[in-house]
């Protein structure tokens, strides 16, 4: 019976240092998951801004000219073709 005892003391103690590493992974992933959701949102904000800033570039681009070449509004097109 003492064996028994023994063994059973050895599986709580190896239990709780299971659910102690355990509580402190979920711990360690519930940080991780805010700091992801937080970069994410982060992201999407910059993401919003470059297209935004890309967008009006491209629109003060073509109120110009195409690259200063004076010609009409109709050439910016051309001239985008031929940078990519």
């Amino acid at each position: 019976m003492s064996a028994c005892r023994e063994k059973h003391a050895e599986f709580t103690s190896a239990l709780s240092e299971t659910e102690a590493q355990h509580a402190a992974g979920v711990k360690e992933h519930e940080a991780i998951s805010k700091e992801l959701e937080r970069a994410n949102k982060d992201f999407k904000e910059f993401e919003r801004k470059d297209i935004k800033a890309r967008e009006d570039l491209k629109h003060a681009k073509v109120r110009r000219g195409c690259r200063g070449c004076r010609h009409s509004v109709l050439c910016f097109p051309l001239h985008l073709q031929a940078r990519i």
